[in-house]
């Protein structure tokens, strides 16, 4: 699955992704410091994110990040796979352009989705008050 930039931080999308059968997602961005207040970094927060809709989705993630500046405004680079597991297996540097690879172990995401069969433990009609959009 391939969803866009500012998606990566809203978890419902990488959740319909996996439940429509995604083993990964990637995430093209460009993101990098805050606009309205550039001293804060946002790069772990946006891993974070990321590694957390591996872990609660049993899936690979991958984002590219640009690098450099425009306007004011820094990219901070750190692209990156994690695994189900939310381990980063890859990261690129924050300041050059890189190329990544990372190996996917099929076993492992079977193996995580069995350990933790969280996609199906799910409790849609809890989620009622998401599903109505308020």
């Amino acid at each position: 699955a391939t969803p866009t930039c500012y998606d990566q931080w809203f978890p419902e999308l990488a959740r319909i992704y996996s439940l429509n059968g995604a083993e990964f997602i990637f995430y093209p961005t460009a993101i990098g410091a805050e606009p309205t207040d550039p001293n804060i970094d946002t790069m772990e927060s946006w891993q974070t994110v990321m590694r957390g809709h591996a872990v609660a989705n049993g899936v690979y993630i991958g984002a590219a990040n640009r690098i450099g500046e425009e306007n004011s405004l820094r990219f901070y680079g750190s692209s990156f796979v994690c695994d189900p597991m939310g381990r980063i297996i890859a990261q690129a540097g924050r300041d050059t352009a890189e190329f990544i690879t990372a190996d996917l172990d099929p076993q492992l995401f079977e193996h995580w989705r069995r350990l933790f069969p969280l996609l199906r433990q799910r409790k849609p009609a809890t989620y009622q008050r998401i599903l109505d959009g308020k």
